[in-house]
């Protein structure tokens, strides 16, 4: 990995999160105190705005550089993700709503080719039929989104367990990567 990339990505984040809290802070949005809440002082719903802003702007600079680090069209999905979060945050939206557009974001993911097709011999499975590995690949989205958004509320736990996730990923990439 790049060192100076990751420091720019890192400083890029962090001036946004400043400039988008200022922003919440402002306009006096702040995440309600209810029973559940981690927090017990005012807080800003800034994270996720801050953590798909800077995918954006670099996914945009690569893009224009013609290098191609990733499929850009998943900028597709990640945005309708990221237009709910943010209707949700502010206004509450209803879980029926959300559900039917995580299954669409699922089938779009789906038909991009990111599809559990092969358990690879674990309980004895490895290529199992199209429909099935459809509505499987469906209910893992569902598991992982709804879990990630579970957690969410309890401050940076989240974003932690993301970045652990993406580190050890690369890590496997990089080994499994002939030298």
């Amino acid at each position: 990995m790049n060192v100076s990339l990751i420091i720019l990505v890192l400083v890029t984040s962090t001036v946004l999160f400043y400039v988008t809290q200022k922003v919440f802070i402002n306009r006096k949005k702040f995440d309600e105190i209810n029973p559940r809440s981690s927090h017990h002082t005012q807080a800003t719903k800034n994270g996720g705005i801050v953590v798909f802003i800077t995918l954006f702007i670099f996914s945009v600079f690569y893009y224009l550089n013609g290098d191609e680090i990733y499929d850009y069209s998943l900028l597709i999905p990640l945005s309708i993700i990221f237009v709910m979060g943010i209707y949700d945050d502010f206004y509450n939206a209803d879980f029926k709503l959300k559900f039917f557009l995580q299954i669409i974001v699922a089938k779009l993911l789906i038909d991009q080719g990111f599809i559990i097709d092969d358990f690879h011999g674990i309980l004895g499975l490895h290529e199992i039929p199209r429909l099935v590995s459809q509505i499987f690949t469906v209910f893992v989205f569902l598991v992982i989104v709804n879990a990630v958004n579970f957690i969410d509320g309890i401050d940076g736990l989240a974003i932690t367990e993301a970045l652990k996730v993406i580190l050890v990923l690369e890590y496997i990439s990089l080994e499994a990567t002939p030298l």
